[in-house]
Parts: structure tokens; sequence; C-alpha cells
């Protein structure tokens, strides 16, 4: 399968999915999103994929989040509808993939990427990386990625992420749990 938003390799039984969309910051378009879900459906297909490992190809960013240019765009209202029940789409994949899945996380790890990396069985974090919900500060609240939080995160930590907008270091996050 051609991908052009992701790139999909697997040996000895690891499947990695990067995301590589520099230009965007990885920034997740309905477009990434979709390759992001064929991606994981190949490697939940594939007997040989023992383990699934997120990746990306950006040094500094993991992802920046949802694509904000297609909420301000001529996009007609219903389109930007089937956008978000993409995500939802990916958290449900990753839940029902039957594998581990882990994140690599170098760098940012924002917004609705927070979602997938918390829809993961794992974070492996370097001690670059950064992980919060910036989308609160330009009025747009969390709500895709808000139970996802709720279930990984002690219940005051995640009230302030979701309303101050702050990103956390890796040593943060390992410490709130």
């Amino acid at each position: 399968m051609e991908f052009e938003k992701v790139r999909y390799e697997s040996a000895d039984g690891v499947a990695r999915i990067t995301l590589d969309d520099p230009e965007t910051r990885n920034a997740l378009s309905d477009e990434l999103l979709r390759e992001l879900l064929d991606g994981l459906r190949q490697a939940k297909a594939d007997d040989e994929v023992r383990v699934v490992v997120l990746a990306s190809s950006h040094e500094k960013v993991f992802s920046a989040g949802g694509n904000l240019g297609g909420f301000g765009s001529d996009t007609p209202t219903a389109h930007k509808y089937i956008g978000a029940q993409l995500f939802v789409d990916v958290f449900k994949e990753l839940g029902e993939l039957g594998k581990p899945s882990i994140v690599e996380a170098a760098g940012h790890v924002l917004a609705g990427s927070l979602g997938i990396a918390l829809a993961c069985d794992l974070i492996v974090a370097s001690d670059r990386a950064t992980f919060g919900t910036p989308e609160i500060t330009v009025g747009l609240f969390p709500f895709m990625i808000m139970a996802l939080i709720y279930r990984n995160v002690p219940r005051k930590k995640t009230t302030e992420l979701l309303l101050l907008g702050e990103q956390i270091s890796a040593e943060e996050a390992e410490g709130s749990g």
C-alpha cells in the first residue's frame, strides 16, 4: 500500500508507522489520519507483526495535533464532522489492534496527537518530549481527547492540562502518572 503522509515499514515483527508530513509539523489532516488508519489496519491484519510503533519524521514534533486550518476553511460543516470521526476511528483501531502499540515521542505531542499517544499501550519519551493541549488557548476545547486524558492522567492534572493549555515535560508527565 502506498502512502503520502505516513511511512509504513515492517521487519522482525515490528510495524513502524512514521508520521511523515514535516512541512505541517505532522498536523493530523484527514489524509494523514486516513493513512494512519490504513497503516494500523495493515499491521493488525499481518500475523507477522507483533508490535506497532508510531513515530515521527520531524526532528522536534511528533505531531502538532489537528489541522486547525481545516476548521477555518470553506469546507462544508458536514465534512468537518467526518474529519472529526477519523480521530475516533484511530482511537478505536488502536484499542482493538490486538497487539501492543508504542508511541516514540521524541518531540512535542500536542492536541489530538496526545489523544493518539494516550490510546496506545506505551509512550516512550525522550527528555525533549512535551505533552499538552494548546488548542484551548485559541478557543477550542479538547473534547475529542478528553476521555483518553482522564483515563490515563490523574484528575487534577487532567483539568490543568485541559483548561490552561500549558505543555508539560516528559519528566513531569511521568511523575503525574
